[in-house]
């Protein structure tokens, strides 16, 4: 889009207005909602503590999905390094 229309040089009316645009706002509307789906749903599986092996490997699979490699390269390959072993370590038993 960037390209193809000029994008940025076009002023925030003529953004609105065009139907990429449109798109593009519904696009971020629904990235919004959810976000906040998310933030919910974490919010309440902090409240649950993981007490299976099952359930501890779903709370690192899903630490794994919020601490992104751009943001923490050396936390996120820790946690997929212990999600790793435990996985040998249940396919062994």
């Amino acid at each position: 889009m960037a390209k193809s229309y000029n994008w940025f040089a076009l002023s925030d009316r003529e953004r609105a207005d065009h139907p990429a645009g449109q798109l593009m706002e519904a696009l971020d509307r629904r990235i919004a909602k959810l976000g906040k789906r998310n933030e919910r749903l974490l919010e309440r599986l902090l409240r649950q503590p993981a007490t299976t092996p099952g359930g501890i490997m779903a709370c690192l699979q899903i630490l794994a999905e919020l601490v992104h490699p751009a943001e923490n390269e050396e936390a996120h390959r820790l946690i997929r390094q212990i999600t790793s072993a435990l996985e040998v370590r249940a396919a062994a038993q």
